[in-house]
Order: structure tokens, then sequence, then C-alpha cells
């Protein structure tokens, strides 16, 4: 009986030693996974904003419509018009831009989406203007919305009271806000 008790004990022991290492593992995993994910979703956005950037500078049009999701180019009002309106605006930036990224994501009974909100703060001429990117990663739903969604710049001196960047839930395309 001594025998099998302390068979017993040492089983217990032993599960509980390897789960509380798979648990330490497990987390710190994710943690790094959480880490790596943010890192990809930031450079992902810049890679977009940098196309977004040169061809702005450019006056490229076509190659600012070529980031936009097939959606986008669709059901964007005028966006030929509103592509030279932000060109219009934009007025370059001293080379450095500091990035905030966020996201948004779930899954209806395996039918997911990923949604990337990149909000850029740039100077030029010490005067601040923001820039957000909304740009959908997956989209189980609507495959066609996959790409660059919206394009919203301001100066950022002073947001309007009860300012609210748009989402992927509003209407697509380019918007200069004043």
């Amino acid at each position: 009986m001594k025998k099998e008790s302390k068979k017993l004990i040492t089983g217990i022991v032993c599960c509980l030693l390897i789960g509380i290492m798979t648990g330490c593992t497990v987390a710190s995993s994710r943690g790094e996974y959480m880490m790596k994910k943010s890192q990809s979703d930031k450079e992902n956005a810049n890679v977009v904003m940098d196309s977004l950037i040169e061809a702005l500078e450019k006056r490229d049009v076509e190659s600012v419509k070529e980031l936009f999701s097939k959606y986008a180019l669709e059901n964007s009002e005028d966006l030929d018009g509103k592509i030279e309106e932000l060109m219009d605006y934009y007025p370059g930036y001293d080379g450095e831009y500091e990035v905030t990224v966020s996201t948004s994501q779930g899954s209806d009974y395996g039918v997911g989406w990923y949604v990337l909100y990149a909000h850029y703060h740039l100077t030029k001429d010490d005067k601040p203007y923001e820039i957000m990117l909304t740009i959908l990663s997956r989209e189980d739903r609507e495959p066609d919305k996959i790409g660059l969604y919206s394009i919203q710049v301001m100066e950022s001196e002073e947001w309007p009271e009860g300012f609210k960047w748009r989402e992927e839930d509003d209407d697509p395309g380019v918007f200069v806000l004043e």
C-alpha cells in the first residue's frame, strides 16, 4: 500500500510540475506572440503608409487607388476627386512619423474579420496633422473589402467637439477633415 501511495503522490507532483511549467511557457509564448503580432500590424500599416506618402508626393492618383480594396474602389463617392483633394491638402512631412495601431477582430461560427486602424502623427514646419488608415486584413463575409478601406487626414491642433474617426462600417474612401 505504501508503494502505491508513493507512486500516486509522485504522479500527482509530476503532473503539477508539468502543468506549472507548461502554463508559464504558454503565457510567455502568448506574450511573445502578441508583441510580434503588434509589430507585424505596425509593419503592415507602415508599408501602406509609405506607399501612400510616395504616391502623394508624386501626385500619382492611380498609385493611391491601387492601395484600396475592390469594395472601396467600387463604393467610394468621387474617389478620384477626393484623392486630388487629399493631394492638394497634403503638406508633406518632416521625415518621421509616429504610429499607433489598434485592431478589431472577431469570428462568428468560423467567419472572421480583422480590421487594422493605423493612426499616424506627422508634422510639417512644426504644424501637426494626423492620418488615419483603416485596413481590412481579413473579411470572410465580404472578401472584396480586404485592403485599404479609408484614408482620413486632418490638422491635429484641436479636434472638433464630439469628433470620431470613421470606421469600417462607414462609407469607404478619402476624407479630408477640416
